[in-house]
């Protein structure tokens, strides 16, 4: 995470990534952080938390970088149709 926060463009969703990052380097659980952020669909926090116990976080990333490129992309072609 250290590494792709900076990256991130919007202010928000980046500070509350570097409260992220403070919870993990105390020892917490990134699900549980990321439940926190109330920009962001519950669901998020919950399938990051179930990657973690289960071993597959990073399909459980996937899973929702998916769901996100799909609602942008819904998103924009709603916007575009007269």
């Amino acid at each position: 995470m250290h590494l792709a926060v900076p990256l991130i463009s919007n202010q928000i969703i980046r500070d509350e990534l570097v409260k992220c990052e403070e919870d993990l380097a105390a020892g917490k659980s990134l699900g549980e952080s990321i439940k926190k952020i109330k920009v962001l669909p519950p669901i998020v926090g919950h399938l990051v938390a179930v990657g973690e116990e289960s071993g597959a976080i990073v399909s459980s990333l996937h899973e929702i970088a998916e769901a996100f490129e799909q609602e942008k992309t819904t998103l924009f072609l709603r916007s575009t149709q007269p």
